[in-house]
């Protein structure tokens, strides 16, 4: 992180900025989001309901492991994961021209790990022209009914975690960064719009004051700005990376309902 920041000073942003880069590389949790309206509502029913109060004591053994296996079973919402699964190109690309040293390319790959429970993504890449990998791990947590995930990359000594909402083109989620300097915390927020599978994009969102110290300026009225878009597409199903999926997110991505 303290290399990012001391690239940053030749553009003359702040620490704020420098944490903005990193997460808006880190896509591996941009996968995370929670259940959308047909999920959210359901409910897995188990053998015994514990007393609210007493909870899994009130359970005996039986009803107890039985709810467990149920809860450590992958569902539906795992199936809908794994449709990252793969090798893509990337192309990282910063919405403001001030911050144009920043877009690069990459790759990634994600497969599935513990039997599908969790997908996995190594991701490679650059920063201003410095090497850049990072790790993701993401998967679904049906006891409390939201994709949940974690991040680490080569260029920060944070884990970045996120947990959203599920839509009907993709994930949306939040999350909480922290300025290295001053010590203050902004969210953030992700979008993710699929487009067929081969193709989606990954849209890094923040408030509006965060994004003006970006060269962003939110629409009247707007909770987030897009500041970021990494643009994904399948290898071997050509196109170039930044094609369907990667336009037409800035209607979406700032939404001042959302």
């Amino acid at each position: 992180m303290s290399r990012i920041c001391t690239l940053l000073g030749s553009c003359g942003r702040g620490p704020v900025v420098a944490v903005a880069i990193a997460s808006a590389a880190a896509f591996g949790l941009g996968l995370l989001a929670s259940t959308d309206a047909g999920t959210r509502g359901h409910t897995i029913h188990t053998v015994q309901e514990g007393n609210q109060e007493g909870g899994w004591g009130d359970m005996d053994q039986d009803a107890m492991m039985e709810m467990m296996a149920q809860l450590g079973t992958p569902g539906e919402e795992h199936e809908q994961l794994a449709v990252m699964v793969g090798s893509w190109d990337t192309k990282m690309e910063a919405l403001s021209a001030d911050m144009a040293a920043f877009n690069s390319t990459g790759s990634a790959t994600f497969e599935p790990v513990m039997d599908g429970r969790f997908i996995k993504q190594n991701y490679s890449g650059s920063m201003m022209g410095a090497p850049m990998t990072g790790v993701g791990l993401s998967g679904y947590n049906k006891a409390s009914k939201q994709y949940e995930g974690v991040w680490y990359d080569s260029m920060s000594t944070a884990l970045y975690m996120v947990k959203g909402d599920k839509t009907d083109t993709g994930w949306v989620y939040e999350g909480e960064e922290t300025d290295p300097m001053s010590g203050q915390k902004f969210a953030f927020r992700h979008v993710i719009k699929m487009d067929g599978k081969d193709k989606f994009s990954f849209t890094m969102q923040y408030p509006p004051e965060v994004a003006a110290q970006m060269g962003v300026q939110a629409e009247d009225g707007a909770k987030w700005a897009d500041c970021f878009r990494i643009s994904y597409t399948r290898k071997g199903a050509g196109g170039a990376a930044g094609g369907g999926a990667g336009n037409g997110m800035g209607n979406n991505g700032n939404s001042r309902n959302r």
